[in-house]
């Protein structure tokens, strides 16, 4: 008797809640073609406020969110008031944290480096987090690369600037 009525229960909230989850996911397809549009014609102002819509709202919606979202935000940064900026400084790191963790790849390409050394760059451009900070963020793909390759057949290679990853050719 309980298990039905939960089950009951259950199945009428889905029922109530599912045209509303709809809903949400029109209104972010729709902020996202507003967004897109004006940042295609470079009006950040105006395509912030649906970017930030859709980017709270529904972050995994499309890419879209994080390569426009990081246009609006550096004209933000080069064109704002002070307090705009600052606030825009803290959010692209943000926006790049957010864009690994919901867009790693593209193409079937990943793209986790190319995005860990902009949000580095950005460290160091807005003097954001310390060197150290920026040296751990870049290191973290080198540890990767290192946990995938431990066999013993693969020599690293780590210098000051670079980083080779080489096989090892086996003598049968």
């Amino acid at each position: 008797m309980k298990k039905t009525l939960v089950l009951r229960v259950m199945v009428l909230t889905l029922l109530f809640h599912l045209p509303v989850l709809a809903q949400d996911t029109d209104v972010c397809m729709q902020d996202l073609s507003i967004f897109a549009e004006f940042a295609k014609v470079k009006n950040y102002k105006s395509a912030f406020q649906p970017w930030m819509k859709v980017r709270t709202s529904c972050p995994s919606i499309n890419a879209a969110v994080y390569s426009y979202g990081e246009r609006i935000l550096k004209d933000l940064i080069k064109n704002g008031t002070p307090e705009e900026v600052a606030s825009a400084k803290e959010d692209i790191i943000k926006l790049y944290g957010e864009w690994i963790e919901y867009f790693p790849k593209r193409r079937n390409k990943s793209i986790i480096g190319d995005v860990i050394s902009k949000k580095a760059q950005a460290l160091l451009d807005f003097k954001i987090g310390t060197l150290k900070d920026v040296t751990t963020l870049l290191i973290w793909p080198i540890k990767k690369i290192l946990q995938a390759l431990q066999t013993p057949n693969y020599c690293i290679t780590i210098s000051k600037h670079t980083s080779t990853v080489t096989k090892l050719v086996t003598k049968k």
